[in-house]
């Protein structure tokens, strides 16, 4: 009789156990395509066993097993691919910002084309050859004053496009602030939870889950492993004053935050240059043409240079020698100072066109490159914590088979125990 019943209660807990691990791959199913979900598996064990000794007796002899249990629910989890890859995301973070940057000012520069500055200030002063073979022509001048407005154009919109890019720095840099203290906040708060689920006994394995999701988001947009950075975020809150003072301290926050940082330095190159090739053209334009051809304006409010505005209403009013006309349209083959170099109008701004070129290059094939190197790590973490499909499928259908051979158990000791009781009754 004892051994039916011990028979009993092992062959439920063996039906107990299974339908625990077949709710366990379910939810693995479920989450196949959750964000952050870690696969879980249930850990079967073995119960107790009875020791029962007896000398007269060899079948009780030993110890008697009383079937299996759950110890824990796991979660399949690397630590070490977890560290790697917030080691790596946040270098993409950065890099991540400064590649839709500059692909925002690869299509401002427009070089090489025919319709970027440098063909701009060809055609300006090849204009001004033309006009010098006949000061008088009224076509000619017409030509030299489109073409002045072409090239202030040119460079007044790049300018101002730059500026725009510019200016939006600040509120991606206050939202991205507002996002990391959201997710502190969040990060607060799971892990309240995930010591009240501890402390009761149960295993955290979705708030665990969220925690790395946190953490893995958190770090792409500053480098949290670093020490510097870890205190600027040790109260749980991050501030834009001391942001911007770890910024002017030469601190590498890294991450997206790092990006616009430096890509707000970066563009304050760029218009610096553009700003001296524009200040450079007035300057010698005008000595050459001996009066007011250009003028300087005060960006972003007015256009950073522009045709001085009788000229431009009313091109007839050219007065000039041919010799003038001659100097203005040698001024492209002249050098003069810029910048502390020796160089060419066409130099200058051939080489800020070629710099900008490079940076642009470089960032793409660091983009590349990053976004490779994570993309393999991301492989590695997900092979371990990953859920397949076709791993589960068999893991269900060799459960499925363990519950139905328990279940055959349980069916059999109950006609035993028929036969048991109702045989004495009868």
């Amino acid at each position: 009789m004892s051994g039916l019943f011990l028979t009993l209660r092992t062959s439920e807990s063996g039906m107990r156990v299974h339908q625990k691990a077949i709710q366990t791959t379910s939810n693995n199913v479920a989450n196949i395509n959750t964000p952050g979900y870690s696969r879980q598996r249930a850990e079967i064990v073995s119960s107790g066993a009875l020791y029962t000794p007896s000398r007269s007796n060899i079948t009780n002899n030993g110890q008697v097993g009383t079937g299996a249990g759950i110890s824990a629910i796991t979660r399949a989890r690397n630590a070490f691919y977890d560290h790697q890859y917030r080691s790596e995301v946040h270098n993409y973070g950065m890099t991540n910002v400064k590649y839709d940057f500059y692909n925002g000012i690869e299509t401002i520069i427009k070089e090489p084309s025919d319709y970027g500055i440098s063909s701009k200030i060809k055609d300006f002063f090849t204009g001004w050859g033309e006009l010098s073979k006949n000061t008088s022509s009224k076509s000619s001048k017409n030509l030299v004053v489109e073409k002045g407005l072409d090239l202030a154009n040119a460079l007044s919109d790049s300018y101002n496009k730059l500026n725009n890019l510019k200016e939006g720095i600040s509120g991606n840099l206050d939202s991205e602030i507002e996002q990391i203290n959201g997710m502190l906040d969040s990060l607060k708060e799971v892990e309240r939870q995930i010591n009240l689920v501890n402390a009761s006994g149960s295993d955290p394995n979705t708030l665990l889950d969220e925690k790395d999701r946190i953490l893995d988001e958190l770090s792409s947009k500053l480098d949290i492993q670093d020490k510097d950075v870890a205190a600027m975020i040790s109260d749980g809150k991050l501030d834009r004053v001391e942001l911007d003072e770890a910024f002017k301290n030469g601190v590498n926050v890294s991450g997206s935050l790092q990006g616009y940082h430096d890509m707000d330095n970066k563009l304050s190159e760029y218009m610096a240059d553009i700003k001296v090739l524009s200040d450079t053209i007035v300057d010698k334009v005008n000595d050459a043409y001996g009066g007011t051809f250009f003028e300087k304006g005060n960006p972003p409010a007015d256009k950073l240079i522009n045709v001085e505005e009788t000229i431009k209403n009313n091109p007839y009013l050219i007065d000039i020698t041919s010799e003038q006309a001659t100097a203005v349209g040698n001024i492209q083959n002249q050098k003069f100072n810029i910048n502390g170099e020796e160089t060419t109008i066409n130099n200058f701004y051939n080489n800020f066109a070629e710099r900008v070129g490079i940076d642009s290059s470089k960032v793409i094939q660091d983009e590349k490159n990053q976004r490779s190197l994570l993309t393999e790590i991301d492989g590695f973490r997900m092979s371990v914590s990953g859920v397949s499909m076709d791993e589960e499928m068999v893991n269900l259908i060799q459960l499925n088979h363990s519950y139905t051979a328990s279940a055959k158990v349980l069916s059999t000791v109950d006609q035993l125990l028929d036969v048991v009781i109702n045989g004495i009754i009868r």
